[in-house]
C-alpha cells in the first residue's frame, strides 16, 4: 500500500477535537462504543469538548459531534480515551516500528478544515524522558505543527504505530525530533476498549 491509500484508508477514523483551549486531532478505536483516543495534553477536564469532521465523498457524516466523557486518562502516558455521541471507523493497531522505518503523522494542523499527512522516520526505538514522561518512540524528520497532537502515526498499511505527542523544543526553538508512545503501550492503555469490525 502506498501513502496516498494509506492516507485514504486513515482518514475516515480521524477527527479533529476542539474546545476554548486549542484544536488537536483524535482517532476512532471503537466505533460501535463510539471510542476515541487523543493525547491527554489535549483534552479539557473543566468544560464541553467537541469533534469535527470534513466533508468526504461517499461518507455519511459530517460536522460536528460532542464528547460525552472522559473514560480514561494517563497523564504519564499522555493519552486519553474519550467516549463521543458519534462513532466512526476503528483504525487496526500495528506492529512495533522498527528503527529507521518509514511512517506518516496524520492530523488536523493548524486547525485546517483537511487533514495533512506529514512524514517521519523512526529513528530510535528506546526509553526516553519528554516532558517528565517516559516515551518508547523517537521521530526523526518530525514536523510537529499546532493541532497534530494526539493523532495517528500510521505504516504504509494505514495501521497505528504510535501517536503525534510532544516535539522536542532546545532554547525555545522547535526541533525536527518528536516523541511518541509505544503501540505497545497504547494498546494496553486501551485494552478492553479498542474493537476493530471484524
Amino acid at each position: 500500500m502506498d501513502w496516498a491509500r494509506a492516507f485514504d484508508k486513515a482518514r475516515y477514523s480521524i477527527a479533529a477535537l476542539f474546545h476554548d483551549r486549542l484544536s488537536c486531532t483524535a482517532f476512532s478505536i471503537n466505533e460501535t462504543d463510539k471510542y476515541f483516543l487523543t493525547a491527554h495534553h489535549c483534552i479539557n477536564e473543566d468544560g464541553d469538548m467537541s469533534f469535527w469532521k470534513e466533508t468526504i465523498p461517499n461518507y455519511v457524516f459530517q460536522g460536528t459531534f460532542r464528547v460525552r466523557r472522559v473514560v480514561k486518562k494517563s497523564l504519564e502516558l499522555d493519552l486519553a480515551l474519550l467516549e463521543a455521541d458519534y462513532g466512526m471507523i476503528a483504525m487496526v493497531p500495528g506492529k512495533e516500528p522498527q528503527r529507521g522505518q518509514e511512517l506518516a503523522s496524520i492530523g488536523y494542523a493548524l486547525s485546517e478544515p483537511e487533514p495533512f499527512i506529514l512524514s517521519s522516520i523512526v529513528a530510535s526505538v528506546k526509553d526516553a524522558n519528554s516532558y517528565g514522561k517516559k516515551r518508547r518512540i523517537i521521530l526523526k524528520d518530525n514536523q510537529d505543527l499546532s493541532g497534530m497532537s494526539g493523532g495517528p502515526v500510521i505504516n504504509k498499511h494505514g495501521e497505528v504505530a504510535t501517536m503525534v505527542q510532544q516535539g522536542l523544543t532546545v532554547n525555545g526553538r522547535i526541533t525536527n525530533i518528536a516523541y511518541g508512545t509505544s503501540i505497545k503501550q497504547i494498546q494496553e492503555f486501551t485494552k478492553g476498549y479498542w474493537r476493530t469490525q471484524p
